[in-house]
């Protein structure tokens, strides 16, 4: 299981048990390059899985949610000084989560 939730004030992904990553917003935006270069790796730790669940904020607009969509399914990497798209977790769904900070996410996590 990998979640992506799209908070106000940045990404926290974890896998339903615990917090893998918290990832703040940088210069006022949400970090989509990061995020995606984050989930290359746990790809590469989870090769055959495909699926991700992001939520999000009711706030959240809808530009925020599909950038963040694009950068769960397909990371782009340079090799032999080319760039190729690499493929992700190109099923994605989506739901709602209630208004949660950084602070309470770590907290509750024991971080």
């Amino acid at each position: 299981l990998l979640i992506v939730s799209i908070l106000k004030d940045g990404f926290v992904i974890n896998d339903g048990e615990k917090v893998l990553a918290a990832l703040p917003r940088v210069q006022d935006r949400h970090d989509f390059e990061r995020l995606s270069s984050l989930l290359l790796q746990l790809k590469g730790q989870i090769p055959h899985h495909e699926e991700v669940i992001l939520l999000s904020e009711p706030e959240i607009r809808y530009e925020t949610i599909i950038q963040t969509m694009d950068a769960s399914r397909e990371a782009v990497v340079e090799r032999d000084g080319k760039k190729e798209g690499v493929s992700l977790f190109p099923n994605v769904s989506l739901g709602e989560v209630g208004e949660i900070t950084f602070r309470e996410v770590l907290r509750f996590n024991g971080q």
